[in-house]
């Protein structure tokens, strides 16, 4: 007899005596799992390989590495753990006939069970969605819901999201900083998180259209960016240029400008500095001629008005300046300084006014005709109606979502929605560019001058806001980066309003909860409307 031989019979000899023993002490045919460490170990493991395979479908360095160790892990744990199972089953004898057929009932009530999960899901969304029922408007989904693709959130993204909901639907008074988390913060800091944004950065994790992306991205350079050209010396005619677009520094923000060098073709560079509200900005800026006149002047194509000029006036400045390569002319000089001035006619950052560069060169206003400039004015502004990637560029620019509290009879007072599309400069153009934008979003054209005069704003309120704006916006969720928040608030008072919650006391202390959950400007404080909630008489809903 070998020894494996022997090994095996000794196996089947220990089998049958142990049983024999378990029948003299035991007299049911169930038995109690022993202790294991395996399954929080492969708890743990299952948990590191969810984590690291969302780095690595983002392209972070240490997602594939940490990825490979935790397949390795979770093998490693399922092996160990059925190797247990293996064990009581056959040399120890513990699954008797009873244990099969419990284990057996067992599996076959956990796949009905799952079976009767996914058929109440996929019923309930038919039902609602094949005939959507009039108290939910007749759609389906109900406008008001909000509805983001799971592929364009990461891990954190979708963390903070679902972090969102839970405090507004909690109506939890502490203020979140998070949309201010950098004001004040250290300029050293916001760079060295830059620089871990800048090596992780991935283009292709973000599912953009690279065409639908331009659009977007000519919008925010029409409300933020700026473009010009300017003398290096005073005595003489060379010019350096200068492109930027910038916005306060916010890890959504650094991965916008992120991707615009990327479709740039990687040129530029990224300035921060503070503000003297204590912001820290972040500018992607390119100053070389050659970049800015071949990738970014024939990237820029839809913008309007002033911006559009701006670029006009540059390509012919970059025509002359070549034609000063054959020889200087008087004509050539003036054509030049003009046109660069013009560029930037308040002045601002110019050691000479016009009439002292010119005197430089013995050139006298007037000299020339102004035939050059006077034919690009001549030029008509872009009569095209914007894309909505182009408005939601502006709005995230230089637009806001916010909320209007205003005491009619006391103590009664209303929730009204405001949203300022955009605030630019007032000029004819920028008025020409609001009526574009009025009547591609099908809207009545409320254009309104500040007290200043300076700014001119789109503007609209109540339920225009929640029917039109708020729904193209939701449609286009993805776009809106460091303003997500304001529309995510957004779309949860709309559906408090379309219940019409906001008629009773709990549905209005709720959505005064939830406006003074971020920071805000109002002037009264929250506990001064939720008096004046106390003092109101609400009508009692009726069963």
């Amino acid at each position: 007899m070998n020894k494996i031989t022997y090994n095996i019979i000794n196996e089947i000899t220990s089998k049958q005596l142990l049983n024999s023993i378990r029948l003299r002490f035991q007299f049911f045919p169930s038995h109690l799992v022993e202790r294991s460490i395996w399954p929080l170990f492969l708890s743990f493991s299952l948990f590191s390989l969810a984590i690291s395979a969302v780095q690595y479908m983002h392209g972070y360095s240490t997602g594939f590495i940490l990825l490979r160790a935790s397949i390795v892990l979770t093998i490693f744990g399922m092996g160990l753990w059925w190797k247990d199972v293996i064990i009581e089953a056959t040399f120890l004898g513990n699954h008797t006939k009873k244990v099969k057929e419990g284990i057996l009932q067992g599996f076959i009530l956990f796949v009905i069970s799952e079976i009767m999960v996914f058929l109440s899901v996929f019923w309930a969304y038919a039902h609602s969605s094949l005939s959507p029922a009039l108290e939910i408007g007749g759609c389906w989904p109900k406008i008001v819901i909000f509805i983001f693709c799971y592929y364009l959130f990461n891990f954190t993204k979708q963390l903070k999201f679902f972090q969102i909901l839970y405090t507004t639907e909690k109506t939890v008074s502490k203020p979140n900083n998070t949309l201010s988390s950098y004001f004040n913060a250290s300029l050293n800091k916001v760079i060295a998180e830059f620089n871990i944004i800048s090596n992780n950065f991935n283009p292709s994790s973000f599912n953009l259209n690279p065409n639908d992306f331009k659009k977007f991205i000519n919008g925010l350079f029409q409300a933020e960016g700026t473009i010009t050209a300017y003398f290096k010396k005073s005595n003489s005619l060379r010019l350096g240029f200068y492109f930027a677009i910038g916005q306060n520094f916010t890890p959504e923000a650094a991965n916008v400008l992120l991707l615009l060098q990327h479709y740039l073709c990687g040129i530029g560079k990224f300035k921060f500095e503070k503000t003297i509200s204590g912001n820290i900005h972040i500018k992607f800026v390119v100053t070389n001629k050659d970049d800015i006149f071949k990738i970014v002047i024939p990237y820029f194509t839809y913008l309007y008005g002033d911006k559009k000029f701006a670029f006009i006036k540059l390509e012919q400045i970059y025509q002359i300046i070549n034609n000063l390569l054959n020889g200087f002319t008087t004509e050539l000089a003036y054509n030049l300084i003009t046109l660069v001035y013009s560029l930037n006619p308040d002045g601002n950052s110019r050691k000479l006014s016009l009439t002292e560069k010119l005197n430089l060169f013995n050139i006298f206003i007037g000299s020339f005709n102004n035939n050059l400039l006077n034919n690009i004015q001549d030029i008509k502004d872009n009569n095209n109606l914007p894309d909505i990637l182009f408005i939601i560029g502006l709005f995230i620019g230089d637009g806001s979502l916010y909320y209007g509290l205003e005491v009619k009879t006391f103590p009664k007072f209303y929730v009204r929605i405001i949203c300022d599309i955009v605030s630019l400069k007032n000029s004819v153009y920028n008025k020409h560019l609001l009526t574009l934008i009025a009547e591609s979003l099908g809207l009545p054209k409320n254009i309104y001058l500040n007290k200043n005069n300076n700014l001119i704003t789109l503007k609209y309120r109540g339920n225009v806001v929640f029917k039109n704006i708020l729904i193209l916006f939701l449609k286009n969720i993805q776009w809106f980066f460091w303003k997500k928040n304001q529309i995510t608030m957004a779309s949860i008072i709309a559906s408090l309003f379309s219940n019409k919650t906001h008629l009773t006391k709990e549905g209005l202390t709720q959505i005064i909860n939830i406006l003074y959950n971020v920071p805000n400007k109002y002037n009264k404080s929250k506990d001064y409307w939720l008096e004046l909630i106390e003092k109101q008489k609400f009508k009692k809903n009726k069963d």
